[in-house]
């Protein structure tokens, strides 16, 4: 019915508490280097802007092309689920007329 590599819903939550763990790991790590940072704060907080700069392009671009993905995939499984319904419906309209018209000649 669906492609095997498509995400279930539970590989979703998997992924996105990976995400949050990733990010609150991210943020503790700047925090304990604040605490431990040999350079003047000034300093620091430069290098760091560049660093939250950088990651939340990195990042930005990582959930637009994922996005992408998600809507990519939606769209083909929409198109994929229309197909099989009208292919259905097409077909529940031929078994509906064939047994109609069984009825009509079995009365006769």
């Amino acid at each position: 019915m669906f492609e095997r590599d498509s995400m279930t819903r539970g590989d979703m939550e998997r992924a996105r508490s990976f995400g949050v763990g990733l990010i609150v790991g991210a943020l503790a790590g700047a925090a304990a280097g604040l605490l431990m940072a040999p350079a003047a704060g000034a300093e620091t907080r430069e290098h760091l802007r560049r660093g939250a700069r950088r990651v939340y392009s990195r990042a930005s671009e990582a959930v637009g092309d994922r996005w992408e993905d998600a809507d990519r995939q939606y769209r083909k499984l929409s198109r994929t689920g229309m197909k099989r319904a009208r292919k259905q419906a097409e077909r529940a309209r031929e078994l509906a007329g064939d047994f109609v018209g069984r009825k009509r000649f079995s009365w006769r």
